[in-house]
């Protein structure tokens, strides 16, 4: 279950160690380095990196307690926020993106796509795209793509 867990937190976007280390954190609540290390089976040096990290994506917190820090993890409602703030970023970077790949020029290209999906963002591209009196073609087998999702292609 555990493995299963910390593969769906790699999706979210956290690397191994720190899906790892987030779930050891959940399970031991406020800890030390040494217990993080024994229950993530991450080496106890690659612990510090790893903690700074989730530090910084708001997953973790330090608890002082004396002299000695505690690590713990925090709720596993942040990793919206983590989401949250990735997506933002994204739609940030998308218009010197969009800039870059539009400066491509004019000339007629051929383009291959395979896949519901990827005929639906063909589809979804034309009508963002295409501007009157452009010229575009699409050779397809479209009565198979309408039988694969008739609801979407008649919407």
């Amino acid at each position: 279950m555990t493995n299963n867990l910390a593969r769906h937190l790699q999706e979210v976007g956290l690397s191994e160690n720190e899906a790892a280390v987030y779930l050891a954190g959940l399970s031991l609540g406020p800890t030390s380095v040494m217990q993080l290390a024994r229950s993530s089976g991450v080496k106890r040096t690659t612990v510090y990196s790893v903690i700074e990290s989730l530090l910084a994506y708001g997953l973790m917190r330090i608890e002082p307690k004396g002299f000695k820090k505690r690590y713990a993890a925090e709720a596993p409602e942040k990793l919206d926020s983590l989401l949250e703030g990735r997506r933002s970023s994204l739609l940030n970077l998308l218009p010197e993106l969009s800039a870059i790949y539009n400066l491509q020029g004019g000339e007629s290209f051929i383009r291959y796509y395979q896949g519901l999906d990827s005929i639906k963002s063909i589809y979804e591209g034309l009508i963002r795209d295409v501007r009157p009196k452009e010229d575009y073609l699409i050779i397809s087998d479209q009565s198979r793509w309408y039988n694969l999702d008739p609801e979407y292609f008649e919407d």
